[in-house]
């Protein structure tokens, strides 16, 4: 170890502080004189400051005057704030705030900062207000902008802001956080009054490559104008909890998305739609052609089962599906008779499941496959026999044809549904054999991994069990 370059070992010693705290460090100043003089030389290792409830006033002074001028990473907790005791470290830190590169911080932090000491420097910037609502005091926070000399664009890239308002008539954040600079974006809880507030602060970051927007409860008023947002570097999109998702997404053109996540379970909507904007991004303008992940979880109604059939029939490179949802429940009786066109085990075992697409096999790229319903296990069995990547080489019949094609490719390889307690053991013992990992689901399937992962975690601190004893029901459990 001591034959390490010092920079290397600094590096990791900056691993270890971000990961366990500052404390990490003093252990280490023991270990021997040459890491003890790495630690005491490389001020940036003290510039990974975390003010929570539990910290210590005067050992955060001592750290922070070890740091120097060295550019600094801050974590301050929003209870910090109402201890007399750190006051005067947490001053002594926005007083630095010129040499900030990334913070975490409540808005109540951010409001005694002025956005003309932060912009030069701050490359991460997260508000975290954990869901409460505040509002930015603009007036000070961006005292003294209008009057400065023109800057290059400011250094922040990487933005999360959570449940910031703004009082009426007052500078707005996002003129000055929002430029084509930001390459990843989370904006949660902002709730604007329409769709379209949402899509201008969009239109302002055209670079951007992640973007999540989460609890949003616009007004349920279409755009008064027509307007796209093209977000052609972005790569992967989640959008959670989020009412009218449809309105927001139909407006939104992300070509090269990788990944694609809409979670409404965990949000009461009274209006479950998105067959408006799947129709919308089957059109060549609006089409992820090379999405490779789509996860769709509470957000549907039964009538969008087949524009999503239309949908993935445009998706050859396809490689994760995840659809958690009850409409799709297996309800022969009020939603048969099933077809390629309305269902997706159906479609999925059709030759012609992506003839409103690219034609033949619905998601021939598919590899990992997640249906969370009451589904018919034969008909999740008739997919994997299909496309399992253990499954053999079969000839298809077409319907209404004596000719037949030659089947999917065999490229599924790990299944998670409702397994445990459907079908026969024979054909779960098959499916589990036409796959290389399949996963039940179920309530009681997960706690069981739970017990497990809390046993294995046990015999790591005490050694009291056999590792290979829990190793082996996970493996059975799985």
């Amino acid at each position: 170890m001591i034959d390490l370059p010092p920079e290397i070992l600094a590096s990791a010693f900056e691993v270890g502080v971000l990961t366990w705290g500052i404390r990490y460090l003093p252990p280490l100043c023991l270990v021997c004189k040459e890491w003890n003089q790495i630690i005491v030389n490389t001020p940036h290792l003290w510039g990974i400051i975390e003010v929570n409830t539990h910290s210590d006033g005067e050992f955060l002074l001592d750290q922070i005057a070890r740091a120097k001028a060295a550019p600094l990473t801050i974590f301050v907790h929003k209870g910090a704030l109402n201890s007399s005791s750190l006051a005067p470290a947490i001053k002594t830190l926005i007083a630095l705030s010129p040499n900030w590169i990334a913070a975490t911080i409540p808005l109540g932090v951010l409001n005694r900062c002025r956005w003309i000491d932060l912009r030069d420097r701050l490359v991460e910037l997260h508000v975290a207000n954990h869901g409460v609502t505040d509002i930015l005091d603009s007036s000070r926070f961006f005292d003294g902008i209008k009057q400065a000399p023109p800057h290059r664009p400011p250094a922040l890239r990487h933005l999360s802001v959570d449940h910031i308002y703004l009082e009426e008539g007052r500078e707005s954040w996002d003129n000055h956080f929002l430029t084509p600079s930001i390459r990843s974006l989370n904006i949660s809880g902002n709730n604007c009054a329409q769709v379209s507030s949402t899509l201008i602060q969009l239109s302002k970051t055209p670079n951007v490559e992640q973007l999540s927007i989460g609890y949003l409860h616009p007004q349920p008023i279409l755009p008064s104008e027509s307007l796209n947002v093209y977000l052609d570097s972005l790569l992967s999109l989640t959008v959670d909890s989020v009412e009218l998702p449809s309105f927001l997404l139909s407006s939104i053109s992300c070509r090269n998305l990788k990944s694609l996540t809409i979670d409404n379970a965990s949000f009461y909507s009274s209006f479950h739609l998105i067959s408006p904007f799947l129709t919308q991004w089957c059109s060549p303008t609006h089409l992820p052609s090379s999405l490779h992940s789509l996860k769709l979880q509470g957000c549907m109604n039964i009538d969008d089962v087949p524009h999503l059939i239309r949908f993935l029939a445009r998706l050859p490179s396809l490689a994760v599906l995840s659809l958690i949802d009850d409409v799709l429940d297996y309800r022969p009786d009020e939603n048969g008779p099933y077809t390629d066109e309305n269902d997706i085990l159906t479609a999925l075992v059709s030759p012609a499941g992506a003839r409103t697409g690219i034609g033949g096999w619905l998601c021939p790229s598919l590899r990992e496959f997640n249906i969370e319903a009451d589904i018919s296990f034969q008909h999740l069995l008739d997919v994997v026999i299909q496309r399992g990547c253990n499954s053999q080489d079969v000839q298809v019949g077409l319907n209404g044809t004596s000719g037949s094609v030659a089947g999917p490719p065999k490229t599924l390889r790990t299944v998670i549904a409702y397994i445990c307690s459907e079908g026969t053991k024979e054909s779960r013992e098959q499916l589990g054999d036409l796959v290389e990992e399949t996963y039940c689901a179920c309530t009681g399937c997960c706690f069981e991994k739970l017990k497990l992962i809390g046993e294995s975690i046990s015999i790591s601190r005490h050694g009291k069990h056999s590792s290979d004893r829990i190793v082996n029901q996970l493996d059975c459990a799985a």
